[in-house]
């Protein structure tokens, strides 16, 4: 009698909102498992129509030592050191760009700006970091290219410092906002820094404690790497 009973205020509760419910949680569902599904799919059709070949024709070592990529000539050549070289070196001139910058403005919002400016500065870096990468490839076409053409004096300015410079500055906004977030989270919940970070004086940021060996810093750093090291790969 009161299973009955139970089950009968649990029919009566199943209205519309109930069914609406339902059938937004089965529409999400089939929605992320599509996006899963698609992904699988394409690895597999590439990965089929590919492997033969990278397995049977193709001199790996002619691929890692060879700077000729020729896949439609005569006698076609697969060589990828040009591109790994490039992306190598387009990858660090970025670190070396967006790291300072992007610390040194995360521990400024985190450490020193209070406010309405730091709430300022957080908007107008979010902000920075929703341009899309077309536009700073525009940018560094219009505007890189001619100054560094004109400043070093050669006919074209597409060189390995454009690149770097863009994506640096790609990079830099979402480094910043990373970096800001690990360091309000490493903060424990009576406003000290934690022990793992070591007081030491530092002339440019007057005597505020650097982290040393900080795990978020480390994993920020090679995300940004990670990232930017599959941008040249696309040009």
């Amino acid at each position: 009698m009161a299973k009955t009973r139970r089950t009968t205020i649990g029919a009566d509760r199943r209205d519309l909102a109930y069914w609406v419910d339902v059938a937004a949680r089965w529409i999400m569902w089939a929605g992320g498992s599509s996006a899963i599904v698609l992904i699988l799919g394409i690895f597999l059709f590439v990965a089929s129509q590919g492997l033969g070949f990278a397995l049977g024709q193709l001199s790996w070592f002619e691929f890692f030592t060879s700077p000729a990529w020729r896949p439609t000539a005569g006698t076609p050549t697969y060589g990828a050191l040009a591109l790994i070289a490039g992306t190598a070196s387009v990858t660090g001139l970025a670190m070396c760009i967006a790291v300072p910058f992007s610390l040194g403005a995360a521990i400024y919002i985190a450490e020193f700006a209070t406010g309405r400016r730091r709430e300022m500065l957080k908007v107008l870096i979010e902000m920075l970091a929703a341009i899309p990468s077309v536009v700073w490839g525009f940018i560094g076409l219009s505007v890189m290219n001619p100054l560094i053409a004109s400043t070093f004096d050669i006919p074209v300015g597409l060189t390995v410092l454009n690149a770097g410079v863009i994506l640096g500055l790609m990079a830099a906004p979402i480094m910043t906002t990373i970096a800001e977030d690990a360091l309000k989270a490493s903060l424990t919940a009576t406003g000290r820094r934690p022990r793992r970070w070591e007081r030491r004086a530092c002339r440019w940021c007057g005597g505020w404690s650097c982290p040393r060996r900080s795990p978020a810093s480390s994993l920020r750093c090679c995300w940004a790497w990670g990232a930017a090291s599959a941008r040249p790969w696309r040009c």
